[in-house]
């Protein structure tokens, strides 16, 4: 908050986003502990406070391999509680994909990795509709007790969208994942896709109103 004033006495209206990273300290070595309880609670409370003053926020952390210093899944059940409680938090942003080792270093490979999590957990995060649209009380009603909705054309509609659907390649990952497989043989699937995506992706064109806002902005500092 006190960030928050001095920025706006500088600058009126300036943007400002809500971020916390605290945790604590590992005190046996002096690190600090990315992904304990205590990281879990502190981003769920301000996450709640920035909502109060209605700012956007950044509380939500990453960490599929901040116990490890090579690309893989290196967790323990409370970096998955920390992974999965800061991102439900509702914050706007995340920090933290694709590091590895506290922080310390990250890899292509690990962003892979961590993207994959955090669209499940994206789906989870995603509003309840309740209207008659998604709810679609008079197809229930029609098709009563015993019914078929599946050659409905409400259903045709909403499976795509309101359903997760991963891609086939995607989902043969994620067995790799839940069997355990060899860890090497996680990081191949997403060394392979790292070469793909940099071969292949195209960035969307910035459109003409944010680039004169940035050409503005530039031109003000210099």
């Amino acid at each position: 908050i006190a960030s928050f004033t001095i920025s706006q006495l500088a600058k009126k209206g300036a943007p400002v986003i809500y971020s916390s990273e605290s945790s604590t300290m590992n005190m046996k070595t002096g690190e600090i502990r990315y992904g304990a309880r205590e990281e879990v609670l502190i981003a769920a409370a301000v996450g709640q406070m920035a909502k109060h003053y209605g700012v956007p926020t950044m509380v939500g952390s990453f960490g599929m391999g901040l116990h490890g210093d090579s690309p893989g899944i290196n967790v323990d059940p409370s970096e998955l509680a920390f992974t999965t409680m800061t991102n439900l938090s509702l914050t706007d942003f995340s920090s933290g994909i694709g590091g590895l080792d506290q922080a310390k270093g990250a890899a292509l490979e690990q962003i892979i990795i961590d993207t994959d999590v955090w669209e499940s957990i994206r789906e989870i995060r995603n509003d309840v509709e309740f209207d008659n649209e998604h709810f679609a009380n008079d197809l229930v009603s029609s098709v009563g007790p015993g019914g078929n909705f599946l050659n409905s054309p409400h259903t045709i509609k909403n499976m795509r969208s309101e359903l997760f659907l991963p891609d086939a390649e995607k989902s043969s990952i994620f067995e790799s994942y839940r069997l355990n497989r060899d860890q090497k043989d996680i990081v191949s699937n997403a060394r392979e896709r790292v070469k793909k995506i940099l071969a292949t992706h195209e960035s969307e064109p910035i459109g003409p109103e944010i680039s004169r806002q940035m050409k503005e902005i530039v031109d003000r500092r210099r």
